[in-house]
């Protein structure tokens, strides 16, 4: 069963067969049962620190929904930890949890974002996943200063983890990366595609990049 006071996947479930993706490699959504819709995707991210005795880097996982402009649908549909941002307006999109340092587990995960695919409205046709090192630049942190980064998504329906994605540790000085995105094929079924891509000019870059300005 899914732990009753974080929603992640417990040691059960993490043991049972997934799909590893690497880089560019994507995976259909499962089904709900007797629904035929796509089930409710956990998205759970994890990492360690890579050294102890050094401040550990604050990592954050951060949702985008995205029409066919390229850009947000609304301001509203920026999804992360600030609880005026926990959520898109139809409750499809939904931030669950925050570790501050990756300490939470050993190799498991520390956050999690709640995709509800069949909720998203018609104009929406991507999720973008990306992580952030909160106050990265800042601190003169990086991703060389994490271990064992990685994505896994659970089936809420089967209680069951059916895909996983572990990121490059040698990434370049960065302090922001997309790592994948949930798309429509062209079936019109929800896909979940890795990426890995770390990206320029910290998170705000990236919000900018999806037509939000940002305010300091």
């Amino acid at each position: 069963m899914t732990s009753p006071t974080t929603g992640m996947p417990n040691e059960e479930e993490q043991d049972k067969m997934t799909v590893s993706l690497a880089k560019g490699e994507a995976v259909a959504l499962p089904t709900e049962a007797d629904l035929g819709s796509p089930t409710d995707i956990w998205v759970g991210l994890g990492w360690d620190p890579a050294d102890p005795e050094v401040l550990a880097a604050d990592l954050d996982l951060e949702a985008f929904v995205v029409g066919a402009d390229g850009h947000v649908l609304s301001s509203q549909h920026f999804i992360y930890y600030n609880p005026d941002h926990a959520s898109d307006p139809a409750g499809a999109v939904v931030y669950t949890c925050d570790d501050r340092d990756g300490s939470r587990t050993d190799g498991g995960d520390d956050e999690g974002i709640l995709i509800r695919a069949a909720l998203l409205p018609e104009d929406a046709e991507r999720v973008v996943l990306s992580v952030s090192i909160f106050d990265g630049m800042k601190r003169g942190q990086d991703f060389s200063q994490v271990r064992n980064p990685h994505v896994r998504l659970l089936n809420r329906d089967k209680d069951e983890v059916f895909a996983e994605f572990f990121l490059d540790e040698d990434m370049p000085a960065s302090t922001c990366a997309i790592l994948g995105e949930f798309v429509r094929d062209k079936s019109g079924w929800w896909q979940f595609r890795a990426l890995g891509e770390p990206t320029e000019g910290g998170l705000a870059g990236l919000v900018e990049s999806f037509g939000l300005r940002v305010i300091d």
